[in-house]
């Protein structure tokens, strides 16, 4: 899909078509949203222009990017005017680009991330000022350029929570987006991104001895002792699932992920099959990570008590 040019459209004898079937056509293939320097190459003047915008007929929806015949604009719309409106150079990035590739839903704002034209941001939009966009960094994924999903990841290390974060990455895992490999070479061409050391954390911790069962109850008891809260039956049988931790009274189950027992897409599968039914018979699931136990555990225990506390 191109973003910044526009050919003449012409009938089939070989006339020119009138402006506003060029306009229409042009909207066509850019989700609804065409730029002003587009409409100028389609030979329009400024005041042509300007009269379709007080007649209604054009809509701004960003500096000199305008909506075709509404404002109502189709999927996509939103963010492809984004690119318009940052220019030839500009990717859509972090959670715009998450979207586009699969690896969560449509975010309020538009993040764009351009090597030109400033930080300028308007309502509904976000740009984003890289030092640096390798080419292995962008790809062209339904009609728009976005972010890979390595560099994705790595944009969203940075103002994401850890569980979040660790959440995308086997998501992304999951769908074959991204290779260890990948991510490894991202973070070693950001060495100074905090998304890098964020990866690498993921990527180290995974190299550590799996944790075995008997071990991992024993520190989440002891995080649990430590901020005097309740102990949970362990190993306990739910709804004909066997889960880590459960209060029945509270309704409150915990499952404690390690990356042996919980990497790979059947492992995937079977953890959102059995989270899926859980809470479809009201109960409430947490997830821990056997990292975030040793790590941090304060934030652990403020989390359990608090789904503890809620449901009481």
């Amino acid at each position: 899909m191109s973003t910044m040019s526009a050919s003449r459209h012409t009938t089939g004898d070989g006339t020119s078509a009138a402006p506003d079937v060029q306009i229409a056509a042009l909207a066509a293939r850019q989700r609804g949203v065409v730029h002003r320097n587009q409409l100028l190459a389609l030979g329009l003047h400024r005041s042509a222009i300007a009269r379709r915008v007080a007649s209604g007929r054009l809509h701004v929806v960003l500096p000199r990017v305008l909506a075709v015949g509404h404002v109502a604009l189709p999927v996509g719309g939103r963010e492809l005017a984004a690119m318009l409106w940052r220019g030839p150079t500009s990717v859509l990035s972090h959670s715009t680009a998450a979207w586009i590739l699969g690896l969560g839903p449509a975010s309020a704002t538009v993040h764009v991330s351009s090597s030109a034209g400033g930080t300028a941001s308007r309502i509904g939009v976000r740009t984003h000022r890289p030092r640096r966009l390798d080419p292995v960094d962008v790809e062209l994924r339904d009609g728009f350029r976005v972010t890979a999903a390595p560099r994705t990841l790595l944009d969203l290390a940075d103002c994401e929570t850890q569980q979040d974060f660790e959440h995308r990455v086997a998501e992304a895992r999951y769908r074959r987006l991204v290779s260890d490999e990948e991510l490894r070479d991202v973070a070693t061409r950001h060495p100074h991104r905090r998304g890098a050391k964020a990866l690498t954390d993921v990527l180290d911790a995974e190299r550590e001895p799996a944790f075995t069962r008997s071990r991992a109850e024993r520190a989440f008891r002891n995080v649990l002792k430590r901020a005097g809260l309740q102990f949970p039956r362990t190993n306990a049988h739910v709804i004909g699932f066997e889960v880590d931790a459960f209060w029945a009274d509270e309704r409150l189950v915990v499952e404690i992920d390690g990356y042996e027992a919980h990497r790979g897409r059947q492992a995937f599968e079977r953890d959102r099959r059995k989270a899926a039914a859980l809470e479809a018979a009201g109960y409430r699931v947490l997830r821990v990570s056997w990292r975030q136990i040793k790590d941090q555990p304060e934030m652990v225990a403020a989390v359990v008590a608090a789904a503890l506390a809620r449901a009481r």
